[in-house]
C-alpha cells in the first residue's frame, strides 16, 4: 500500500492538489496553500511537520473558486451555509483527487476530517491536525487578508470590529495566540487597536 510518509507518494499528493489549485483564474488558491503550509511550519517548530499534515494544510480552499459566496443567499444566513458547506465540498475535493494513489484510510481520513472541520463541528475531542489547520488559517487571515476585509467594509465600526475579531480569536489554541500575537506590529494602527482590545478583554475574561 502507498502511503504519504514515502517522498515519492507525497511528490505525487502534493503535484496533485497543486495542480487544482492551479485552475484557479486569479492564481490566489496557490498562494493560500503556501501560506497555509508556511504557518503549519511555523507552528511546530522546531518539529517537522507530516507528510499528512502539509496535504491537509494545502487542502485548503481547494477548488473554493468553483463555489463562490455569490452562488448563496445574501445576508448572514447564506454566509454561514455557505462557509459550512464549502468544509465538506473542499474534503469531498480532496478525496476525490487523491484516491487514485491508494493511501490508507487513515491517512485521507485526517486529511478529510481536517479540512471539513468535522470535529470542530460537532465539538468532539479535536483531532491535532484540525487544530494545527484552524490556527494557520486564522493566522494567514491576520496576516494577509484581514486589513484588505477592513478596506471593504469600511461602514463597520470599532465594536463591530472587536465582534469579528473576537470570534477569529476564540478559534485559537493558545499556540496559535501566540504566534497571533507576533504579527501586531505589522497590523494597520486601527486593526492593531482592535485586536489589542480584543486580546485584553479576552485575557480578562479567562483570568475572572
Amino acid at each position: 500500500m502507498t502511503t504519504l510518509s514515502d517522498p515519492a507518494v507525497f511528490l505525487r499528493a502534493k503535484e496533485i492538489i497543486d495542480d487544482a489549485h492551479r485552475e484557479d483564474p486569479s492564481g490566489q488558491e496557490i498562494i493560500y496553500a503556501d501560506n497555509v503550509e508556511n504557518y503549519l511550519r511555523i507552528l511546530l517548530a522546531p518539529e517537522e511537520p507530516t507528510n499528512v499534515q502539509i496535504i491537509a494544510a494545502r487542502c485548503q480552499h481547494l477548488r473554493r473558486f468553483l463555489h463562490p459566496r455569490s452562488t448563496y443567499p445574501d445576508g448572514k444566513p447564506g454566509y454561514l451555509r455557505w462557509r459550512r458547506d464549502l468544509y465538506t465540498i473542499q474534503a469531498n475535493h480532496s478525496t476525490t483527487l487523491l484516491s487514485p494513489i491508494s493511501l490508507p484510510e487513515s491517512e485521507l481520513e485526517e486529511i478529510s476530517a481536517a479540512v471539513a472541520k468535522k470535529d470542530l463541528l460537532v465539538k468532539s475531542k479535536v483531532h491535532p491536525t484540525t487544530v494545527l489547520l484552524e490556527d494557520a488559517a486564522v493566522l494567514v487571515f491576520l496576516s494577509n487578508e484581514v486589513e484588505g476585509f477592513k478596506k471593504q467594509h469600511e461602514e463597520y465600526d470599532e465594536d463591530k470590529w472587536v465582534g469579528i475579531v473576537k470570534k477569529t480569536w476564540r478559534k485559537l489554541s493558545d499556540r496559535g495566540k501566540e504566534e497571533a500575537g507576533k504579527l501586531l506590529p505589522g497590523l494597520e494602527e486601527g486593526l492593531r487597536a482592535v485586536v489589542e482590545r480584543v486580546v485584553r478583554e479576552e485575557t480578562e475574561k479567562e483570568g475572572a
